[in-house]
């Protein structure tokens, strides 16, 4: 792959670009867009994530009991997928009105 090659013109030296040179530029020029394209959009996506999860944690801090309906659908999720026995410890809290 020639870059360029020189000529003389007047006394001047003038770099000259060859037609392959030139599209190959604009190839790699295309793709390194592409890729910059790419991690904007990601970025993008983990700022919207973040921005969620900022959200539910507020949510979840004025409702304590959201913190822990979640947990129970997470191990509901766990189970389902998993032929197997899930034990999870279980505040003294919560079974109190069962017991008295």
């Amino acid at each position: 792959m020639k870059a360029l090659s020189r000529r003389e013109r007047d006394g001047r030296t003038v770099s000259v670009f060859t037609a392959n040179f030139v599209k190959e530029l604009k190839i790699v020029g295309a793709e390194f867009e592409r890729e910059r394209r790419a991690k904007v959009i990601a970025a993008e996506g983990e700022y919207q994530a973040a921005q969620r999860l900022a959200d539910a944690a507020a949510i979840m801090a004025k409702e304590p009991i959201a913190l822990q309906l979640r947990f129970l659908q997470t191990l509901v999720e766990i189970a389902s997928e998993n032929n197997s026995t899930t034990i999870f410890p279980v505040p003294v809290d919560i079974l109190k009105p069962f017991l008295t």
